[in-house]
């Protein structure tokens, strides 16, 4: 909301249009619902943070209090000295800068709707340099260079058929969930438990069963760090993994099965 009245008029004033901003037009411009935006904007205010002028607009006090003493060292010479020891100089390093609107620059108001456009994205640079951030360097160490064949992928009950056939075991000689078991507290015996819910999700879901990866150990890994099947918690009273209901009974029915 802060950056919201930034861009506004006044400075620091949640209006558009000259008009203060409803509670419908708050919470689409910070993507919650107008019932959510009500709720918050009574706490706000409850607690001090902002208040409304005679309009019924919300203000930020600091923001209005700030920008009257920018304009007071911008246009007070060496008066201005009263408001900070560098006097105008300082109030025109200080204040908000004055942006000259060009005709490729799009507006953060839309005046007929009331709401805010999203800003432009910058146009790529020409430079030879490498960005760091760039989807090239990011690409994952498994993922092929540009130009190279992918890698094929397969379903959970395809590759499990394959890993069988080869006589290798599926995860039992995965070093990087145990390992990441063994630093994190979870018991080898959850990680079996959490094998055999996860090849259950991926054998009968009808819409797991039609997944497609290259790396299905990569992707146990994966649900085994996010507790994607939900087996287990932190107990703060134990300092320690607990099952929880649904890791309970997954272990009952291992245990009828057994």
């Amino acid at each position: 909301m802060i950056c919201i009245a930034h861009e506004c008029e006044p400075y620091g004033h949640l209006m558009v249009n000259g008009r203060p901003m409803t509670d419908a037009q708050i919470g689409r411009l910070v993507g919650v619902s107008e019932k959510e935006a009500k709720k918050l904007v009574v706490e706000l205010l409850d607690a001090g943070v902002c208040a409304r002028d005679e309009q019924g607009a919300i203000f930020s006090r600091r923001m209005v209090r700030d920008e009257d003493l920018r304009e007071r060292r911008a246009s007070g010479g060496k008066a201005g000295s009263d408001h900070g020891s560098k006097g105008a100089s300082h109030g025109a390093k200080g204040g908000r800068p004055k942006k000259e609107k060009t005709p490729q620059e799009t507006p953060l108001y839309d005046d007929t709707r009331g709401v805010i456009n999203p800003p432009k994205k910058p146009p790529p640079s020409s430079s030879s340099s490498v960005n760091p951030l760039s989807s090239s360097s990011l690409r994952s160490e498994e993922e092929p260079p540009p130009g190279s064949a992918k890698p094929k992928t397969s379903t959970f009950s395809a590759w499990l058929k394959t890993v069988r056939e080869s006589g290798q075991k599926p995860v039992s000689g995965y070093g990087p969930v145990w390992d990441y078991a063994g630093r994190a507290g979870i018991p080898a015996e959850w990680i079996e438990l959490a094998w055999l819910r996860f090849r259950d999700r991926y054998e009968r879901d009808e819409k797991a069963k039609r997944k497609r990866y290259t790396d299905w150990r990569r992707v146990f890994l994966n649900a085994v760090e996010g507790n994607w099947l939900g087996l287990w918690c932190w107990s703060e009273r134990d300092q320690a993994f607990r099952l929880t209901t649904t890791g309970m009974q997954a272990e009952n029915a291992l245990r009828g099965a057994a």
